[in-house]
């Protein structure tokens, strides 16, 4: 619910045209320090609706239409592509194509300022070896 613990600013504006909606969805990393990885977009969309994306940059935005989704995925969001930009148009109103929902994986690094530095047996108290992969993951819906 903090939009400010998200490291991207997400823009969305829905326009009514004569044949339904057209949506422009842009986001931006806020902070230079962050990559993030796996970012996935979807918007419902039902098949009378017929969606048309124009334009998807960067990654790749297709019409699924088994989850009747408009499903954009971008590989990654860092400090060299910091912006991404989606359009598209459907023959639809707004509020059947909201909400959207947005997905994106941090790597190496979370919130949280915590180190594991050692683990052991619960019983008989030995140290352990044990490896630590740390992992953000951010969900947010617009409505």
């Amino acid at each position: 619910s903090d939009e400010g613990f998200l490291p991207v600013s997400v823009s969305c504006w829905p326009t009514s045209t004569a044949d339904g909606t057209a949506i422009v969805l842009e986001l931006e990393l806020t902070d230079a320090n962050v990559a993030l990885d796996e970012v996935i977009v979807r918007f419902p969309a039902a098949p009378s609706s017929r969606p048309q994306i124009s334009n998807a940059e960067p990654g790749e935005a297709v019409y699924d239409t088994g989850t009747q989704q408009i499903f954009w995925q971008i590989p990654l969001l860092d400090k060299n592509e910091s912006t991404a930009n989606l359009e598209f148009s459907a023959s639809a109103d707004s509020a059947s194509l909201l909400p959207c929902t947005l997905q994106a994986v941090r790597r190496g690094q979370t919130m949280c300022p915590m180190e594991i530095t050692a683990c052991y047996h619960k019983e008989n108290e030995n140290e352990i070896s044990f490896s630590c992969e740390k992992t953000s993951t951010y969900e947010l819906s617009i409505s």
